[in-house]
């Protein structure tokens, strides 16, 4: 059975991504719906707290934000910027799912995300975008422990999905990401493929 793993920003979903022009960012208007300034959320929170601890699993998200967010001036629900971030970046691929959707009928084929996440949005992801409906598992960073592309993020997904190494395939938008699989490493991945997010 061949496995395809797809990596999920600038790939399956429109947002941030690998290629500036391509990005479509879920905090565009963080200043203008939270009183945020974006450029301060990002150096204090993304990366800072997110990145170091949230992503890699050692941080619930909430509990950062709320450590954080007083600091940038937002004293309202946590949550509510949660659900913000959520429902704004979701904006699913929509050329690509199609193709997605027709893979997961072949019942030679098994899909899988890789992907850096943290364990909330995972969970959106696959449950209320809907991937669980196409995508038989999601490795993410905050499961794993491991951002890619660090070696160790592949070494845990090969642990978790043991499958032969001419039967995957790997989409990622980052460069950095694909060429940091080459045979230093020991994962599965035989043939890599960069999928251009090109929107239209």
């Amino acid at each position: 059975m061949l496995t395809i793993l797809f990596d999920v920003d600038g790939v399956l979903i429109h947002g941030y991504h690998a290629k500036p022009e391509l990005q479509h960012c879920w905090d565009e208007d963080l200043t203008a719906d939270f009183g945020i300034d974006r450029e301060a959320f990002k150096s204090q929170f993304i990366f800072g707290p997110f990145v170091e601890q949230v992503l890699i699993g050692q941080r619930d998200l909430a509990d950062a934000l709320a450590e954080c967010l007083p600091g940038l001036g937002y004293h309202g629900p946590v949550q509510d910027l949660i659900d913000y971030w959520m429902t704004r970046d979701a904006q699913v691929n929509q050329p690509l799912l199609g193709q997605v959707k027709r893979l997961a009928a072949n019942p030679d084929v098994r899909l899988c995300v890789a992907t850096n996440q943290e364990h909330v949005r995972a969970r959106y992801l696959m449950e209320q975008v809907g991937f669980n409906r196409y995508f038989a598992d999601i490795f993410y960073a905050a499961r794993l422990g491991a951002l890619k592309p660090d070696p160790l993020f592949f070494q845990r997904v090969e642990a978790l999905n043991p499958v032969p190494r001419d039967q995957v395939i790997f989409f990622d938008d980052s460069q950095t990401v694909v060429d940091s699989l080459d045979d230093s490493i020991p994962f599965y991945v035989i043939r890599l493929m960069i999928f251009l997010n090109h929107r239209g």
